[in-house]
């Protein structure tokens, strides 16, 4: 594949994006750079206006097949008022952060995959097992991926359930409430992660999605990796605190997908419909 790689939102090391880039040549694609990616503006890949000239020029670019963000981290949401269209020609990869314009890019009709950023893609000297989830996603279709293992939470009763799957990072998607792109998640399934965040910021965040109306009508919530999440000396678990707000809305949880910020990030299409039964979640071509 013919593969761009930008930084939309913080900056980069650049060993390491170039080391990943080379281990993804080595198997045959061909990676090229946003002309700004190495740059810094205080915590930012760059000034907005040339970050955001490199996300434009990489999806109008007919020679480009995917884009993948180079990382995180902070800025992506700075860009959303200036897209258009052009965001949905071609699939976008990453997350955390980066989830601001995959949701924007799903609502334009675009593919969005939550996945791997590409500087994690690399393991030792090899291509990680869900970089090739990725590669698999663009070349097979979200049928070829599936998640098992999960478990139900809450004290709800376990349901069947299929919708779009949507959602991404916790912190991200609460910083869009009062913005136009929070989308709603009615009908949807949510699939939510986080990292860095103590329990009381998580149960706030997920307090201003409830009380803005954005998880009015989720058909369910799947908890991913909450990856270094300190407790600091509250007895309840993370699972019970989403119970305590989820169970307002009677929205069954389901805990244990094996994504976001850990060791384990397998990819997943925003939008695709995707089917949750018994203890697996899996998506629809």
């Amino acid at each position: 594949m013919r593969i761009r790689v930008v930084a939309p939102g913080a900056a980069v090391k650049e060993e390491e994006i170039t080391a990943a880039a080379e281990v993804l040549e080595a198997s045959g694609h061909v990676i090229t750079f946003g002309a700004h990616t190495f740059q810094r503006h205080r915590y930012l890949a760059g000034r907005d206006e040339l970050r955001l000239e490199d996300l434009r020029s990489a999806m109008t670019d007919k020679t480009v097949d995917a884009v993948w963000f180079a990382r995180g981290g902070t800025g992506c949401m700075h860009l959303l008022p200036h897209v258009a269209d052009w965001l949905a020609h071609k699939p976008i990869i990453g997350y955390s952060d980066n989830c601001s314009l995959l949701l924007q890019a799903w609502k334009l009709g675009g593919c969005a995959i939550h996945g791997p950023v590409f500087e994690e893609i690399v393991v030792g000297d090899a291509i990680s097992q869900h970089a090739e989830d990725v590669l698999t996603l663009l070349s097979k279709g979200s049928a070829a991926l599936h998640f098992s293992g999960l478990t139900p939470g809450g004290n709800l009763e376990r349901v069947n359930v299929t919708g779009p799957a949507l959602g991404g990072n916790l912190a991200t998607l609460s910083s869009l409430a009062g913005t136009p792109w929070l989308p709603s998640m009615a009908g949807g399934i949510v699939l939510l992660e986080d990292v860095g965040e103590p329990f009381y910021r998580i149960e706030r965040s997920l307090a201003q999605l409830r009380l803005c109306g954005a998880l009015d009508g989720a058909l369910a919530v799947v908890l991913g990796d909450f990856t270094n999440c300190p407790a600091r000396g509250v007895l309840h678990t993370l699972e019970e605190i989403f119970a305590e707000h989820l169970n307002l809305l009677n929205i069954p949880i389901y805990c244990g997908a094996p994504f976001g910020h850990g060791q384990i990030n397998r990819p997943w299409q925003l939008g695709r419909i995707a089917t949750i039964t018994d203890s697996s979640l899996a998506w629809h071509d």
